[in-house]
């Protein structure tokens, strides 16, 4: 690997342009996901496909204005590796003019069962560009479009958010900081923003 050398070129599976990209929290599978929403487990040590999920909800084809649009726009693991974290967008009724809802879905790993849908509240507009895991359990989600930009919270087992922050414009990328109080976010007006989150004063 010090030398750059090619490990594995995994072309079987997707269609469409692959978004997104994470291993999972044990090393033994690295997952994809692309504009329609289609999600495979790839063995990271020989580069067989293990297992698909359907995340086709977050996609959408408007016949009217030709546009695949949506897709799986960022991926996360929770800690323990138990939930996976798909971010995105639902309701895609006229792509051309960013009329979309932000949406997140959230896949149990093990069991498989279909995956909770989280939105923001108020009919939020625009798209889950990040997602990231907190150590205490919760999910942080960038959003950005025709709505404004925001930071969403989702307590584990909760499809509605339970905290807000507004940003000054649409986030396109997140991470968290491993002393978990910081979460870094890519604005496209060229500026990098880091958000510090701590209790209110009672």
């Amino acid at each position: 690997m010090a030398d750059g050398s090619l490990v594995h070129c995994l072309s079987e599976g997707h269609d469409k342009p692959i978004y997104a990209v994470a291993f999972h929290p044990n090393g033994r599978s690295l997952i994809s996901a692309d504009l329609q929403g289609r999600i495979i487990d790839w063995d990271a040590s020989c580069g067989e496909q293990r297992r698909r999920f359907d995340a086709s909800a977050l996609y959408s084809y408007n016949a009217g204005q030709q546009v695949d649009y949506g897709g799986v726009r960022d991926l996360a693991f929770s800690p323990d590796g138990d939930r996976l974290a798909c971010g995105g967008l639902v309701n895609g009724s006229n792509p051309l003019g960013a009329v979309n809802d932000t949406a997140v879905l959230l896949f149990d790993w093990e069991k498989r069962t279909e995956p909770a849908l989280l939105k923001g509240k108020g009919d939020l507009k625009g798209v889950a560009w990040g997602v990231r895991f907190h150590p205490d359990g919760f999910l942080a989600v960038a959003s950005g479009g025709s709505g404004g930009g925001h930071l969403l919270f989702y307590h584990p087992g909760e499809t509605e958010e339970f905290h807000r922050f507004s940003l000054p414009n649409t986030a396109r990328g997140l991470d968290l900081h491993p002393d978990g109080l910081h979460l870094a976010t890519a604005h496209h007006d060229g500026k990098l923003r880091i958000t510090l989150m701590r209790p209110q004063p009672e």
